[in-house]
């Protein structure tokens, strides 16, 4: 299936097919009243074997160089904040945007944990994969070297914004700017698989329902 549009910001396509969706932006007359800048932006979500793995790709369309920043916006749902942990990111500074001003810190926990406070970090240099344990679930997140950060958040305390029962753990490419000349091309992926009980999600399935 594929769609266009081409009104205001929605000028773009789409398509999908059984196991991928695709998305790009091309700038157009409402996009360069906010940034003044040709580009095309294409965006790949696709599930293959037991996996989803997201890309993304900026091109510049034009002749000038420019500078962007990205995050996958990324929203895992938990069974319960307080039991979940994240690994793979000790050692590695951060920037702390609960407080103000904002601070630099230096990650001292192999397993961190959310401990009853609103969390809003910007990790740096994020070179190997990051872990979310859920009690017997985890979601293992390899991200490729073009992706330099990773983002951590969760407005603990706020009810209505269920902070109970989920995580954001964002992949992006924040404190350094990708920088584009003309004609160039930015392309990173990052792939999400799940296990449960120690299996690939997909086999658990299969063990459940022969149970």
């Amino acid at each position: 299936m594929r769609a266009e549009t081409a009104n205001g910001m929605n000028q773009g396509s789409w398509l999908s097919d059984q196991n991928r969706a695709v998305f790009e932006l091309m700038s157009n007359a409402e996009t360069r009243k906010m940034w003044d800048r040709k580009f095309k932006a294409r965006y790949e979500v696709k599930l293959e074997g037991g996996a989803v793995s997201i890309s993304m790709r900026v091109e510049n369309k034009g002749w000038e160089t420019f500078d962007f920043t990205c995050a996958l916006h990324t929203y895992f749902a938990v069974d319960d904040i307080d039991a979940c942990s994240i690994s793979g990111l000790k050692d590695k500074t951060y920037v702390d945007k609960t407080v103000t001003p904002a601070a630099t810190k230096t990650e001292t926990d192999a397993e961190f944990k959310v401990n009853g406070a609103p969390v809003e970090r910007i990790y740096a240099d994020v070179t190997g994969p990051v872990v979310l344990k859920d009690g017997a679930k985890k979601v293992i997140i390899k991200a490729d070297s073009k992706w330099k950060d990773v983002v951590l958040w969760n407005p603990y305390g706020n009810d209505a914004m269920g902070y109970k029962n989920f995580i954001c753990i964002e992949t992006g490419c924040i404190n350094e700017p990708v920088t584009l000349r003309g004609g160039e091309m930015w392309y990173a992926s990052v792939t999400y698989t799940p296990y449960k009980d120690g299996m690939p999600s997909w086999a658990a399935g299969l063990a459940d329902d022969l149970d």
